[in-house]
């Protein structure tokens, strides 16, 4: 699509779009995501302000996080596979 007839089909729009036959206001959705961003930020800033303060105390944080969570994941997947298998080692 060249942008003029962009600029065109934006104009016969105005500021709203249909969505499944409903008009859905970009003001609206607009808000919507301002109203995500501050969400955001008020539980990002403990963070932040930890993060500048001891920059390596975070990095090491961050890490073990993200360990614990893998290995969360990877012991969920190991007894979902120990639950598909007949026979185990647990039941002899």
């Amino acid at each position: 699509m060249r942008s003029e007839e962009l600029a065109i089909s934006n104009e016969k729009l105005g500021d709203s779009a249909t969505c499944g036959g409903r008009a859905i206001r970009s003001s609206a959705i607009a808000s919507f995501f301002a109203s995500l961003r501050t969400g955001f930020a008020r539980c990002y800033y403990p963070y932040r302000v930890f993060k500048n303060k001891f920059p390596l105390a975070s990095f090491i944080t961050s890490r073990i996080m993200t360990m614990l969570v893998i290995l969360f994941i990877l012991g969920w997947a190991l007894f979902g596979l120990m639950s598909l298998h007949r026979a185990t080692s647990l039941t002899r």
